[in-house]
């Protein structure tokens, strides 16, 4: 675990995005969001809530700020409330929030107290 696991979700998020392509702005800005995700989240391994919800706010605020200029749309139920960079911006967040601390979270508390011969420190939130 540790640094190898923070390159090896680095190297994955590049390879996906650069095979899915939707822009250079996302190969290049979406490895360094997992990269700054995944540092936040070991840094605070200690306290699991807040490093997931660090993380996963850093991803939604890193790729939602360029999602509208790679799509570059108005979502029509959206654009009168928020402006689309803004709206981007808010669901990404929220979608990572989710994805991270909704059902990541819960999944990791749930498979560490399944593994009593886990060596590692007791994972708190």
């Amino acid at each position: 675990m540790g640094w190898p696991v923070i390159g090896g979700v680095t190297l994955g998020c590049f390879v996906t995005n650069l095979y899915y392509f939707l822009g250079i702005q996302d190969v290049i800005f979406g490895p360094v969001a997992n990269l700054v995700a995944a540092v936040i989240i070991f840094k605070l391994r200690k306290h699991c809530f807040v490093g997931s919800v660090l993380g996963a706010t850093s991803v939604g605020l890193i790729v939602g700020s360029y999602l509208s200029i790679v799509f570059g749309f108005q979502p029509a139920m959206i654009s009168d409330i928020l402006p689309v960079w803004l709206a981007m911006i808010v669901s990404m967040v929220i979608s990572s929030l989710i994805a991270v601390v909704g059902i990541g979270l819960p999944l990791l508390l749930a498979l560490s107290r399944a593994n009593p011969t886990n060596s590692q420190d007791p994972i708190r939130i």
